[in-house]
């Protein structure tokens, strides 16, 4: 009889989802990951009601824990005004790196590799109100990244010209970002198809939309269009592409260009990927600075894009999505989780626009 209960007991644990395992710090999380992705929580601690909240929803209640399987799990606590007890609680979790850049909001969940590099994130506030719509973020995210990753130790392996190819393939997985290869041999000869793709994987990994933007300002628009139309053969990927089409966008819109051909720039970047926030951005601009039709009162415009399942809103209270977790209901307007917005006169050409500047992520 006890054997039988001891079987079915080892059964159980058998058939138990995987759970995350929970680092000190990060430094500890590089250590141990591999090629497994890590996941901070970050949150801020003692800051307000809504990051109490989702530190009680998300890891107390330890079903991030759950959720995020395989990973390595490191829970952030980022203090606004630390004491000496806590600056050091503060710096132990992060280590001398800190946070990866462009991580700037909380609560978030941030996806790294090993490396260090930034693999992509959850962090919109109808998403981390809405648990069960962030937890299913977070798993295309990782699974995303398991096959991005797939790819690259396939790349590891092999050599010349089937190197870049493979790099090239985990380069186009959709849904998460790329890490850099600036300082990894990708292989290959200079000529013919490997050529190409090592060319390809060289222009994505040396990226640089803010000197785009910076080098679009001296340009005409003729001249400008073209310039922008050379990048875009260059082998980018679809959200690279859609930040240079935002550039030219923009540099458009500010200096009076032709509706035309900010109509055609605006599509084009929604079709890349339509489901994406640039796809969303897209088709924000096309409604509100080039097919928005005449008014009898100016403040019937839509005077903000929001991300909200990626609709124009003219509201900016930041509430919460319908069916969010109860958890968070009443407290939607806390400016912690408000929804991020874009002005209308904000320009579109930098993609970090929606973002505060900083090396720590702040609330809202």
């Amino acid at each position: 009889m006890n054997r039988m209960i001891a079987t079915m007991g080892l059964a159980a644990l058998v058939s138990l989802p995987a759970v995350a395992a929970v680092a000190r710090s990060i430094p500890d999380a590089y250590a141990r990951a591999g090629h497994k992705p890590i996941v901070l929580f970050c949150y801020g601690a003692n800051t307000d009601k809504v990051n109490d909240t989702a530190y009680e929803v998300y890891i107390k209640s330890n079903k991030l824990q759950r959720e995020t399987g395989k990973a390595v799990l490191v829970i952030v606590p980022l203090y606004q005004y630390p004491d000496d007890k806590q600056r050091k609680e503060m710096e132990g979790v992060l280590g001398p790196k800190g946070l990866p850049s462009k991580v700037y909001t909380t609560p978030s969940m941030v996806v790294m590799d090993s490396d260090g590099n930034l693999r992509g994130s959850v962090h919109e506030p109808e998403l981390m109100q809405n648990p069960e719509k962030a937890f299913e973020a977070l798993k295309r995210l990782l699974e995303a990244y398991d096959e991005q990753e797939g790819w690259i130790v396939k790349a590891e392996k092999a050599s010349g010209a089937r190197k870049s190819q493979l790099y090239l393939k985990a380069a186009d997985v959709r849904g998460v970002d790329m890490p850099s290869l600036k300082n990894t041999d990708i292989g290959s000869k200079n000529r013919g198809k490997a050529g190409q793709a090592k060319a390809e994987l060289q222009n994505r990994s040396n990226f640089d939309i803010e000197g785009v933007v910076q080098h679009l300002q001296v340009l005409d628009l003729g001249q400008a269009e073209g310039y922008v139309r050379g990048l875009m053969g260059k082998g980018y990927s679809i959200l690279q592409r859609q930040w240079l089409l935002a550039a030219l966008g923009g540099h458009f819109r500010r200096n009076q260009g032709s509706k035309d051909k900010m109509r055609q720039f605006y599509t084009e970047m929604r079709d890349l990927d339509p489901d994406s926030p640039y796809g969303a951005y897209a088709q924000g601009a096309l409604d509100i600075w080039v097919d928005v039709k005449e008014k009898s009162s100016v403040d019937e415009v839509p005077a903000e894009i929001t991300r909200v399942n990626n609709t124009i809103s003219t509201e900016g209270s930041g509430k919460a999505t319908p069916g969010a977790n109860d958890a968070f209901k009443g407290i939607g307007n806390n400016t912690a989780m408000g929804t991020r917005v874009t002005p209308a006169d904000a320009d579109y050409d930098d993609p970090g626009a929606d973002a505060d500047s900083g090396n720590g992520a702040d609330s809202e």
